[in-house]
């Protein structure tokens, strides 16, 4: 008859440290523990050959419900890692996601910072322009007081001038009437005028007359 080994718990222990069952001496040590279903058969066939084996079935099954349990342990662990996983992958995508948006932000801020950069250079051109305008402001106000000050002396000089017009027309109007006390005076004395202008143009003609004899003459 084969004997158990010394160690293996007994049954009247064992029903009262299932909890312990793990830790406990396996039946067969040499045997490979991965295939415990083959291993359940194995013991199967001695069963009736060991007498202090009575409540290896109970055992092997609380073995089985263990494995089991550890098996669904193992699914729930799988299953809560694929959920991390895919918790982690939509991390990942949500990080390129904002890495993608600070490059864009990044890229905003530059074209910002660019178009700041092109305000305050119109802004000085603006400025220089206002400055400009100012000046030439000043210059056309300038010319402006220039301008009332010449019209006021040009008003003055017209107004000069408009006096010596009106003063003029008076003498023009007074030589007028003298020369027409003179056509009046000449109309008079018409036929008289006529015979001594008459003998001065001959005496004015025999003076021609002998200046050209005297100019012929030639000289000693």
């Amino acid at each position: 008859m084969v004997t158990a080994p010394q160690n293996h718990v007994s049954s009247g222990v064992a029903a009262s440290n299932e909890d312990n069952m793990v830790t406990a001496t396996p039946p067969f040590p040499n045997r490979p523990q991965t295939d415990l279903l083959t291993g359940w058969e194995s013991v199967k066939l001695i069963y009736h050959q060991v007498s202090n084996y009575d409540h290896l079935d109970h055992y092997l099954c609380r073995a089985l419900q263990m494995i089991e349990s550890a098996r669904q342990i193992n699914v729930k662990r799988e299953r809560i890692y694929q959920q991390e996983r895919v918790e982690a992958q939509a991390l990942l995508y949500r990080v390129h996601d904002l890495q993608e948006g600070q490059k864009e932000l990044m890229s905003d801020h530059t074209r910002a910072i660019k178009n700041q950069e092109e305000m305050m250079k119109i802004n000085q051109s603006l400025e220089l322009q206002l400055e400009e305008a100012e000046m030439n402001q000043a210059a056309w106000e300038q010319q402006h007081c220039q301008l009332v000050k010449n019209a006021d002396l040009n008003k003055a000089q017209v107004e000069g001038l408009e006096h010596v017009v009106e003063q003029q027309a008076r003498d023009l109007l007074v030589v007028r009437e003298d020369n027409e006390k003179i056509m009046s005076m000449l109309l008079k004395h018409y036929p008289s005028l006529l015979e001594d202008g008459s003998n001065l143009f001959s005496i004015l003609e025999n003076e021609s007359e002998n200046g050209r004899k005297k100019r012929r003459r030639p000289s000693s």
